[in-house]
């Protein structure tokens, strides 16, 4: 005899890999947390595996539920102990342990009582009226049918658990020939399908429909019920249950003598239910099919049949299906086969018996461990109630501290804002407050003077003391003074506008040369005047990411002051580098003019800070500020390098293109 640690292991072995791993995944979080929702997707893996074990092998599917018993007692899972006790109990249904299944049915609403889950009770009763009906005591399942009844007179909403309880009634009604009381349930029941979705009660109860009418002989109405079944269940869910109903539906056609109707529906059942391992359906329909066949034909059909039950794991079909087959090898005059058949069931039953008094046995003593274990549990809820009010208290009192503490965080951080934002307007007041005084000072410096000289000249012209070459000189001298004024202004404005207000920067790829080149243009008569060569060197198609209005100031300035300070006959080069400074494009305006000393270069980005050119041309002492300013914004800078009596050269950097990186 094997022993129990090696019965394990090989039961072990049985089971598949992938759920062997899915079940140590479910596993872990449990160790971790214990909560129910993952006990609930453990139990619904057991529940899959055994679905799956029913049809091939049926000690797998025992294994399944016992196991997922077991763990849902050693972890208190109320649910897991009534869904895995129901899914025995059906195996027990399957197999005729009625008796057995019933007991477990009793001890599951025990359970489910726990819980206060009148739906559950309502579905054990109808399932325990079902086990009544199959042992033949009608009054008894009548009794627990009226009771699930008056469970879901207390649920409103559960149409689907009345539909089947009128359905199971109607049934047996229908079993004991009494046709009018079964119709009466079972028109009920077809009314309240029409509130739920279409599922396997659905397909079961158009089945009874139509064997309802059969029995009012109303044929034609029989077979709407069965024709409408093959369309409902003909989705991949419902897949077992279009089996049946292809089977159903062939049994009629059979019965009529419509043969090749019948073998059509019998062919298309077959190959669902060999892909979905219904075993007792391909026997049925062997069994059929050898009866309207030829006897070529039916030895193979029950050769077929034959080999299908012997590797059956379900001892009750095995033993109902080998007395169907004795009685067919008796038809066909194959009294060795038929002989053997009888044998065969006969050795099964014997062998049913057997296992049910081992099994009542060894369920007695699973009850008894179930009920001792549940009085235990109760023990222990009773004991840990008290320390859970503690725990409560606790609780309870640690989150009004957690409350507190995070409200005076809370508090802490807005006030650190808003004192952040507080300096951050007080830094920004005293730079508004400092513009407003550069923009005083700068009107007092370079707008005052040049205004009261107007002034002064226009009350001199006014008095006609000057001949008409002087008061043209005059004229002219008044026309220069105002454009300088006016270039003030504009520069003033503009600068104030930026620090006041926050220049929008517009940065865009652009090609730099066309400005270049509009500047240049722009200075034409400035460079005639003094015979100034300017050379535009700036590659084609080098393009900057920069706000082109910007740029545009940097080099119109640029250019302005290199004609300024450069001596007649003199040279500007206004040129670009692309290797000096990484991911930047340098540009530099050079002149050969009178260079700039070193005190003056220190002061050079300040304002005020202007000197006369080479043709005693004035300047507003802003746009260098301003050039440096719109450089910096744009992600580059700008500086100077300069030699007295040479020249000067003033570079600024801008970001290249993307493309040009």
């Amino acid at each position: 005899m094997a022993s129990p640690l090696k019965t394990m292991i090989m039961k072990l072995r049985n089971i598949p890999l992938y759920f062997q791993i899915l079940l140590l995944l479910l596993s872990l979080p449990a160790l971790c947390f214990g909560d129910d929702k993952v006990h609930e997707g453990k139990i619904a893996v057991y529940k899959q595996a055994i679905e799956k074990a029913k049809n091939t092998a049926n000690d797998s599917s025992v294994y399944y539920a016992e196991q997922g018993l077991l763990y849902s007692l050693s972890n208190h899972y109320i649910e897991g102990q009534a869904e895995m006790l129901m899914a025995l109990a059906l195996i027990d249904r399957e197999q005729g342990r009625y008796e057995q299944a019933k007991q477990r049915a009793l001890f599951i609403i025990g359970l489910y009582r726990e819980l206060h889950d009148l739906r559950n009770i309502a579905l054990v009763q109808n399932f325990i009226g079902t086990l009544e009906a199959a042992r033949k005591n009608d009054l008894a399942a009548i009794e627990y049918y009226a009771t699930a009844l008056e469970l879901y007179d207390t649920i409103v909403t559960d149409h689907a658990g009345r539909m089947l309880t009128y359905m199971n009634l109607g049934k047996l009604y229908l079993q004991n020939s009494d046709v009018a009381t079964a119709q009466m349930y079972l028109m009920g029941a077809e009314d309240l399908a029409k509130k739920v979705p279409v599922s396997d009660t659905t397909i079961a109860l158009n089945n009874c429909l139509a064997e309802l009418y059969l029995a009012k002989n109303k044929d034609e109405e029989a077979l709407k019920y069965l024709q409408r079944n093959i369309i409902l269940s003909d989705v991949p869910e419902l897949i077992n249950a279009h089996a049946q109903s292809l089977y159903s539906l062939g049994v009629y056609y059979n019965e009529r003598g419509d043969a090749s109707k019948a073998i059509d529906c019998w062919n298309r059942a077959m190959s669902i239910a060999r892909r979905q391992n219904l075993y007792a359906m391909q026997i049925n329909i062997l069994l059929n099919a050898a009866e309207i066949a030829l006897p070529q034909y039916a030895n193979e059909y029950l050769d077929e049949a034959m080999g299908i039950c012997n590797k059956m794991h379900n001892p009750a079909t095995r033993a109902r299906l080998f007395g169907e087959l004795a009685i067919m090898y008796e038809r066909q005059g194959k009294y060795m086969n038929a002989v053997y058949a009888s044998k065969m069931q006969t050795k099964i039953i014997d062998s049913i018996d057997r296992i049910n008094r081992e099994k009542e046995f060894k369920e007695n003593n699973t009850t008894r461990l179930l009920l001792k274990s549940n009085s235990r549990v109760r023990q222990l809820e009773s004991l840990s109630h008290r320390n859970a009010v503690q725990s409560t208290i606790i609780t309870i009192v640690s989150i009004a501290l957690i409350i507190a503490l995070t409200t005076m965080i809370v508090m802490y951080s807005r006030t650190k804002k808003l004192n952040k934002k507080l300096v951050k307007h007080e830094g920004e007041l005293s730079e508004l407050n400092s513009t407003k005084n550069k923009l005083f000072s700068i009107i007092g410096h370079d707008l005052r003077a040049p205004l009261a000289r107007i002034y002064m000249v226009l009350d001199l012209y006014d008095q006609n003391i000057f001949d008409e070459n002087e008061k043209k000189e005059i004229f002219q001298q008044l026309k220069t003074d105002t454009k300088a004024t006016s270039e003030t202004l504009d520069k003033l404005l503009f600068w104030g506008q930026s620090l006041m207000k926050g220049t929008s920067l517009q940065q865009l790829p652009f090609e730099a040369r066309p400005f270049v080149q509009q500047n240049v243009d722009f200075k034409h008569s400035a460079t005639v005047d003094k015979s100034i060569a300017v050379r535009n060197n700036i590659p084609e198609g080098l393009t900057v990411y920069a706000d082109y209005t910007h740029f545009d100031f940097i080099v119109r300035n640029l250019l302005a002051n290199a004609i300024k300070f450069t001596y007649e006959n003199g040279t500007i080069e206004i040129n670009a580098d692309e290797t000096m400074l990484k991911d930047m494009v340098v540009f530099s305006v050079k002149d050969n003019g009178t260079g700039i000393p070193l005190e003056q270069l220190k002061r050079i980005f300040e304002p005020f800070h202007s000197t006369e050119g080479t043709a005693n041309e004035k300047g507003t002492g802003m746009g260098l500020m301003l050039c440096k300013e719109f450089a910096i914004k744009n992600g580059g800078d700008l500086w100077v390098e300069s030699t007295v009596g040479k020249g000067t050269t003033f570079f600024f950097s801008m970001p290249k293109a993307a493309g040009d990186k």
